[in-house]
């Protein structure tokens, strides 16, 4: 079975309806397209190669789906976005060394020594993109290390399970690298291997964990921009749900819903403060601030 449609399977079964889906190393669009053809409420496709992403616009075309496509290099596309659901094929095939090829006869393939050089890249930035409750879903070959895959999925605050093991015998290319592979402790005697898809899922009602700051814009008579991976709690402790990494917390006085500001500030006018915007760990907050940041950590 295809590594695509496996993937699918545990896609299907997590279920997209209604979600904002990302497909990250999309390579024809057909996990992306399956997900808008299934009344995904969003679904964004991206690859760093031009010819996928040519590929993708045409068969989502073809297909009368709608899909927002990107050229950029894994998470890193995505941004400040949140989705409820992202999913990756990556290369994964071990190859001589670790430099990614540049070639696309191989680029869809080789992914480093042991072939994790863009399964742990993956791991270790889309689950900042994760909203609360959501789930990642990447495929790759046992050969890569499917426990050291959950072990990454678990540094990063998420709760992983393989959903999904199809044992086989290796394809045409793990099959020509298999002196390699046996020289280097990744394949045992047998030419065998497993497809495997990993779920992680993030904790309901709690953000996953981030390396990231957060930046904090103070403006004079305004609000408080606020940037990056944050959590909101009232006065009383309890935490305020908010999937969006830029808010505005208003310090004017005159707004009615504070800590959110309903545009009255903007009634006596406000200019940046003076001096570089203040960078912060997520655990920093500030004094005169009506809500507390706390780290997502």
């Amino acid at each position: 079975m295809s590594d695509t449609w496996l993937l699918w399977e545990a896609l299907e079964e997590t279920g997209v309806e209604g979600a904002a889906v990302a497909d990250l190393c999309t390579g024809s669009g057909a996990l992306a397209i399956a997900a808008a053809t299934h009344r995904a409420r969003r679904v964004v496709a991206a690859d760093v190669s031009r010819r996928s992403i040519l590929a993708t616009r045409i068969n989502a075309r073809l297909n009368g789906c709608s899909v927002q496509t990107r050229r950029g290099d894994l998470a890193e596309v995505l941004g400040d976005e949140m989705f409820d659901l992202i999913v990756c094929n990556p290369p994964y095939i071990p190859a001589e060394t670790d430099s990614l090829p540049r070639h696309r006869s191989t680029t869809p393939l080789d992914g480093g020594r042991d072939g994790r050089a863009l399964l742990d890249r993956f791991c270790h930035t889309a689950p900042r993109n994760l909203l609360p409750g959501g789930s990642l879903l990447v495929v790759h070959s046992s050969i890569c290390g499917t426990e050291q895959t959950c072990s990454a999925l678990r540094e990063e605050g998420l709760e992983p399970e393989v959903v999904r093991r199809v044992p086989g015998t290796l394809g045409p290319v793990l099959r020509a690298r298999a002196a390699m592979l046996r020289e280097r402790g990744l394949l045992g005697e047998r030419d065998e291997e497993e497809l495997v898809v990993v779920r992680g899922v993030a904790a309901s009602g709690k953000p996953v964990r981030s390396r990231e700051h957060v930046t904090v814009t103070p403006y004079r008579d305004g609000p408080y921009l606020v940037r990056g991976p944050f959590q909101l709690v009232d006065q009383d402790g309890h935490e305020i749900t908010l999937p969006a990494r830029t808010i505005a917390l208003c310090r004017c006085g005159r707004s009615q819903t504070r800590p959110f500001c309903d545009g009255t500030h903007k009634t006596v006018g406000f200019s940046a403060a003076s001096g570089p915007e203040a960078d912060a760990e997520p655990s920093a907050r500030s004094d005169d601030s009506p809500a507390r940041q706390r780290s997502s950590r």
